[in-house]
């Protein structure tokens, strides 16, 4: 099971109701032009953290939308991540020598570092919109 990342606009309805004077058009523009964005930045910050062997576990990552286009999922775009990927976040005990291999958190890594710069990218959108 290959580790992923998960983009999905809610609240939808009290934006609506705070916003009532544009089109929900307008509003649903906006937000996947920020869904596509933050989802590229994630990516490329999660390509960047994520530490290299064989290079597999870096392929392997891209970014899948759902049909509306208000959904992303960043992670294995084939559904066949390499099954290694969660040892390499969280670490693992090597089954030879027992020994503990600590984990390298590049995926928790990528969401402290772009958390704040996601929202950014969302207000940027929506108030271009008022």
């Amino acid at each position: 099971m290959g580790l992923t990342m998960k983009f999905e606009v809610t609240g939808q309805k009290a934006l609506l109701s705070q916003l009532q004077k544009l089109s929900k058009e307008k509003i649903d523009d906006a937000l996947r032009k920020g869904v596509e964005s933050s989802s590229e930045l994630v990516l490329v910050t999660l390509k960047e953290n994520t530490p290299v062997d064989t290079g597999a576990l870096k392929e392997s990552e891209t970014i899948l939308y759902e049909t509306d286009g208000l959904k992303s999922f960043i992670g294995p775009g084939d559904g066949f991540s390499p099954h290694y990927a969660p040892d390499v976040e969280y670490g693992f005990h090597h089954y030879l020598s027992g020994n503990f291999i600590p984990g390298q958190y590049f995926v928790e890594n990528t969401y402290s570092e772009t958390k704040d710069k996601v929202i950014d990218i969302f207000r940027g959108y929506l108030k271009s919109i008022t």
